[in-house]
Parts: C-alpha cells; sequence; structure tokens
C-alpha cells in the first residue's frame, strides 16, 4: 500500500531500539490509503503459474469488487530482508544453520536485487544496510556482538517491526526472510500490535521456524515447576512462559499471513529457502484505489482466478487504513 503517513511508521522505528517497554503509552499509527497493492503468489501442482494478466483476477475490499489500475507480472528487482535470531542460542546448531540458510539466500539473488540484515537479540541492529546482493557479506555479520548472561532475552517483534518499517522503492518489491526461535521476552512492542503493523506494509513477510512450538501446557500459573524441555535440554519453561511464547507466535504467524506470506520450518532445507526466492520472483502484484468501501478501520481482502482451472492463490488478505 502507499500511504501518506507512511513516514510516521518509519520514525516510530526508532522506539524499537530502546530497551523493554516501560509502561509508557504505545504508539499509534494513522495513515489514509490511496493505493492498496496487493502481492498475489499463484501456484499450480505447487509450482509458480505464469502467464496470467489483470483480466484473469477478481479483488474484493470488503466484499466489494474493485477495478484493478495496476497490474504487474513482471520480475520486479528484490529487495530482501534477512531477520537473524543472535541470542543466547547463538552457539547452538540452529544459529549456524541459520546464518548459512542466509548466504544460501543471497546466492539465489541477483545484480539487480538488494539485501540486508538485521539481527536480535536484546537489542535489534541492522548489521548490513540494504545495499547490492551481490556484495561479499563481511564475516562480522555473523559474529555475535556480545555475550549476554542471565535470562535469555530476545526481542523477535521489535525486529519484525524494524524489518517492516522499509518503504520499497517503485519498480521494486520487499520480502522479509524471518528466522525466528524461542521466547520473545525483550520487546518494546506487544505481539498482537504486529499483525496490524504489517497489514500496513508493502512487505511480504516468510517466517522460517528453527525450533517447533512447545505443546498447549495442562494449565499456567505462578508455579515454578517446568511444564516444557526442549529436545536439547536447554530450554526449561514454566507453563506461563510457554503460552507467552504460543502467544508470541500466533501473532507472528497472523502478521505472515496477511501479508500474503507462509510459514517455514528450517529443516525444509535449501530447496525451501530456493522455493521462496523464486515464488516471490514470479509472483503478481495488483493495485487498485478503493472505491465502494468505508475509509476507515479493517479492510479483508480477497483475491480469486477467474480462468478455468485448479491453482492455489496465496494473497495478502487485509489492510488496516
Amino acid at each position: 500500500m502507499t500511504h501518506r503517513a507512511w513516514s510516521a511508521l518509519i520514525a516510530a522505528s526508532a522506539l524499537v531500539l530502546r530497551g523493554p517497554s516501560s509502561g509508557a503509552q504505545q504508539p499509534v499509527f494513522r495513515s489514509t490509503t490511496e493505493v492498496v497493492s496487493v502481492p498475489v503468489s499463484v501456484t499450480r501442482d505447487g509450482r509458480p503459474f505464469s502467464g496470467l494478466n489483470a483480466s484473469d483476477f477478481t479483488v474484493l475490499d470488503n466484499g466489494v469488487r474493485q477495478d484493478i489500475t495496476e497490474f504487474s507480472s513482471e520480475a520486479n528487482a528484490i529487495d530482501m530482508t534477512v531477520v537473524l535470531d543472535f541470542g543466547l542460542r547463538s552457539e547452538r546448531s540452529e544459529f549456524v544453520r541459520s546464518t548459512e540458510a542466509a548466504m544460501h539466500l543471497q546466492s539465489g539473488l541477483t545484480a539487480s536485487d538488494r539485501l540486508r540484515l538485521v539481527r536480535y537479540g536484546a537489542t535489534v541492529d541492522e548489521i548490513v544496510p540494504m545495499r547490492a546482493a551481490t556484495e561479499p557479506l563481511p564475516p562480522e555479520a555473523f559474529a555475535p556482538s556480545r555475550v549476554v548472561t542471565g535470562p535469555e532475552r530476545l526481542a523477535f517483534d521489535d525486529a519484525l517491526f524494524y524489518a517492516l518499517a522499509w518503504p520499497a522503492d517503485t519498480g521494486r518489491r520487499h520480502v522479509i526472510v524471518l528466522f525466528a526461535e524461542g521466547l520473545d521476552s525483550w520487546s518494546t512492542l506487544e505481539p498482537d500490535l504486529i499483525p496490524r503493523l504489517a497489514s500496513r506494509s508493502d512487505a511480504v513477510i516468510q517466517a522460517v521456524i528453527l525450533q517447533s512450538v512447545p505443546p498447549q501446557p495442562a494449565s499456567a500459573g505462578t508455579g515454578t515447576k517446568d511444564q516444557w524441555i526442549s529436545s536439547d535440554g536447554s530450554d526449561h519453561l514454566s507453563p506461563n512462559q510457554v503460552l507467552a511464547w504460543r502467544q508470541g507466535y500466533a501473532a507472528m504467524d497472523a502478521a505472515v499471513q496477511v501479508t500474503g506470506g507462509s510459514l517455514h520450518h528450517i529443516n525444509e532445507g535449501p530447496a525451501m529457502l530456493d522455493a521462496v526466492v523464486l515464488d516471490f520472483r514470479k509472483s503478481y502484484v495488483l493495485r487498485y484505489v478503493p472505491h465502494g468501501v468505508a475509509g476507515g478501520g479493517p479492510h479483508e481482502i480477497t483475491v480469486k482466478i477467474t480462468r478455468p482451472g485448479s491453482f492455489t492463490v496465496r494473497a495478502r488478505k487485509g489492510y488496516d487504513n
């Protein structure tokens, strides 16, 4: 989407570089939508399907059919933001695999693409600014900046917000590949705010899960007995911590879905990463000026294919104006 007040969202990203919230009032984001941009991925038999045109799509905004004013099926240049977990688990195999995955993603980009790296632990740091994807990544890009002692401090909600606050240039598209593992215990932003912020961004979020989410605890209270222990024995979580973890992942999943992205697991390997880049590069972009719908509040977007055949469509699910 294009917003007159998009700069307010970017300015607010400075908030995530602080420590944990001290109870201050959360920022309020307001914008007026001029053009709604809808990234659409279309697959058939599991492969990206090309050759469609604007007349093959129907777009509904809160149930009202919209006129597609701009249509793109070209392989637009990609701006990719890779968000890496640099918490205490940096010594674990999942961390090594995620850094290898980031380098694999870079190898799938072209000279016209750009790449930036954001890492998070107790803080959110942009370690490589957006630049040509073919430039070699410095070795320090994957070196933990500090040794953190004491309780684990992860702020992936803040990191995702920081990644979202990147306005893609005209003719370029923005994809965020977020590597996420563990309990978010250090973000300034509340998890429930993340899907709303994602709905105001043009970016598509692809989340790569490094560790399975703990099962629903039988109960939660103030007790200290561990409810869940990770497979390697490194994480001991109380029922309350498990609930917080699950709520955080639910919010992240909602943010992913509203942008038209999807969730993956690191165990899917390099083929999954290749598919993420190929699917995004070959996807369509539909744009429309909303008409016949109220200007404020949440808007649900529905995209359908009118051409005969069996297709799988994954598209932005809505926006909050």
